[in-house]
């Protein structure tokens, strides 16, 4: 160390000049001009909107305390911003820049620069010097052993970080931030809050950590990871890993051969274009789709929809525990429900028949359905498609599509192992109808079948529509997502198991969702609503000519269940509900 000199500014505007050698500077209040130049300087902005050059070469250290300064260091320079709103460029050494409190804007420079953004909503955007990074290759490693040219934390608020063409380690800490990746090798993690995250180009290590994430991996051969919140994951171009973790994951892949782990939670999953092994994990995935390629899919644990793509690939789609729904579009795919009871649907999807050969593994004739709705009406139409073909049953789906039940002879099915699009339909006598296992709808004539007699309408198992009309009708949905309405009479409507709408009419119905995330209306009448377990909703409907009624929700769930007053009250104000209509309808809470 050569020691230089030493200078004090005053509380006016001043001008401060280093030497060549190794000065210390302070500029005290007073909008100030400094410059270390050469040398390894101390520097001190103290008060006021100063502007310092920390200089040519130095490797020194600058303290900035200032209101909205505006700091340039040109050597290696430690730069701290202090409290207030500042403007700091690093320069071209190798620099350390503290932003401190405030909302500052933070600039790193060419050099390898250090950026700490401190509290507040900061903008950070990174140097472009070249590095050779060294990526994780699990999900258990973290983003320590990463060697990098440009390091940024944005710590609490709300902060934006843009990443140079350089290898950056960028975390975003808390608050909602939006760290965006360079055009080389990145690695981000968002830290608390719920972020956004892009890796750009370059082959990125991307983890959300805690918050409902947003990531998109961009171009490169990606590793991306999540914490606990509900993530959403886009990917471009590259070979990418994805691990959800907890939460409920939506991952959109690419075009390269990815690797997507949802984790727990309830996920969508969906890998893209190229050669992909999809993981469902634990939880009850909506979507897990393989896309184009050759796909391994895998369900997990859970009620999973589960499917190779629509393609002319060749897949394996498991759908492992749980009672799950594999589809089957197009290629040579093979099925296999795995543990529960699945139903395989066979679908067009929209681009009609595609070739190839569906291979169900281990189909159970007790407990398992082919969903046929896309391709045959009835069981005729199967038995008249379907060959016994060594051990296993052969169906002609298409001129050059098949599906092959493994293991099973045409005699080993019955009639509750297909779905087809099925209408019950009553004459004008008093009828009883049954649904089958299959989705189906139950349509009343003018008798006692759903018409204005007494009926009884049965919808089974599957997903059901059930209009009951005039007369006191019981309407039963059992499983399966149903529709059940009865605009007049006396009535009782039954969701049974599955996501149900049950709409009673302008009479006194009885209206039990039982299990299901269900949604009961209620239009007039003196009406009992049972919700039953699940996350349901009362729906209260004006019609202007069911005007009076009370609606009784037995076993209202506070924390779970919704009551959607919006028709009636379109405005609550603190004196209470302000009606549209009279008079209103009053709800009694059990």
């Amino acid at each position: 160390m050569t020691v230089g000199i030493t200078k004090l500014g005053t509380d006016h505007d001043d001008r401060l000049i280093g030497t060549d050698l190794d000065d210390s500077l302070s500029g005290l209040d007073g909008a100030d001009w400094i410059s270390g130049h050469a040398g390894n300087d101390t520097i001190t902005g103290d008060s006021g909107q100063d502007t310092i050059y920390g200089g040519d070469e130095s490797n020194g250290t600058i303290f900035i305390e200032a209101v909205d300064g505006h700091y340039l260091g040109y050597g290696g320079d430690l730069i701290d911003g202090g409290a207030d709103g500042d403007k700091i460029v690093g320069g071209a050494g190798f620099d350390t820049l503290y932003g401190g409190d405030g909302n500052d804007s933070l600039y790193g420079g060419s050099g390898r620069d250090v950026i700490h953004a401190g509290a507040g909503d900061d903008y950070i955007r990174m140097g472009d010097a070249p590095w050779t990074p060294i990526l994780p290759t699990s999900s258990e490693e973290s983003l320590v052993p990463f060697e990098y040219t440009d390091a940024a934390t944005g710590d609490a608020g709300d902060d934006t970080v843009v990443g140079g063409d350089g290898v950056n380690l960028i975390y975003g800490g808390d608050g909602n931030d939006d760290l965006r990746g360079g055009s080389f090798v990145d690695a981000v993690e968002g830290g608390g809050g719920d972020d956004r995250i892009h890796g750009g180009a370059g082959d990125d290590v991307l983890d959300g950590n805690d918050g409902n994430d947003t990531i998109r991996g961009g171009d490169g051969a990606d590793f991306i990871g999540s914490g606990s919140g509900g993530e959403e994951f886009h990917y471009d171009v590259g070979n990418d890993r994805f691990y959800g973790e907890g939460g409920a994951d939506t991952i959109a892949g690419g075009e390269g051969a990815d690797l997507v782990d949802g984790g727990n939670g309830n996920d969508y999953l969906d890998a893209g274009g190229g050669d992909d092994t999809v993981l469902g994990g634990n939880g009850d995935d909506s979507y897990v789709n393989g896309g184009s390629g050759n796909d391994w899919i895998y369900g997990g644990a859970g009620d999973d929809f589960v499917s190779g793509g629509s393609d002319t690939d060749n897949d394996r789609v498991y759908g492992d525990a749980g009672n799950d729904t594999l589809e089957y579009v197009g290629g040579n795919d093979t099925l296999l429900g795995g543990d529960g009871a699945d139903v395989f649907q066979i679908s067009a999807d929209g681009v009609g028949d595609l070739s190839g050969t569906a291979r169900i593994k281990d189909f159970d004739a007790a407990n398992e359905v082919v969903d046929l709705r896309d391709v045959f009406a009835n069981v005729a139409q199967v038995l008249a498609a379907s060959r016994d073909v060594g051990s296993n049953v052969r169906i002609a789906l298409g001129p050059d599509r098949f599906l092959v039940i493994e293991n099973v002879h045409i005699s080993d099915l019955h009639r509750d192992n297909f779905w087809f699009d099925t209408v019950v339909d009553g004459d004008d006598g008093a009828n009883s109808l049954t649904g089958p296992r299959s989705p189906a709808a139950l349509l009343g004539g003018g008798g006692g079948d759903g018409g204005d007699g007494n009926d009884t309408l049965d919808g089974g198992s599957g997903d059901d529509s059930l209009r009951g009309d005039g007369g006191d009708d019981r309407l039963d949905g059992r499983a399966g997502n149903d529709l059940l309405s009865d605009d007049d009479g006396n009535n009782t409507l039954l969701g049974g198991s599955g996501d149900d709408t049950l709409a009673g009419g302008r009479h006194d119905d009885r209206l039990e969702g039982n299990s299901g995330d269900d949604l009961l209306v209620f239009s007039g009448g003196a009406d009992i609503f049972i919700s039953g377990a699940g996350n349901d909703t009362f729906l209260v409907h004006f019609n202007a000519q069911y005007i009076d009624g009370v609606a009784t929700i037995a076993d209202f769930h506070h924390g779970t269940d919704h009551i959607d007053a919006r028709e009636v009250f379109p405005v609550l104000t603190a004196a209470g509900p302000e009606s549209r209509h009279a008079p209103p309808l009053p709800l009694a809470l059990g």
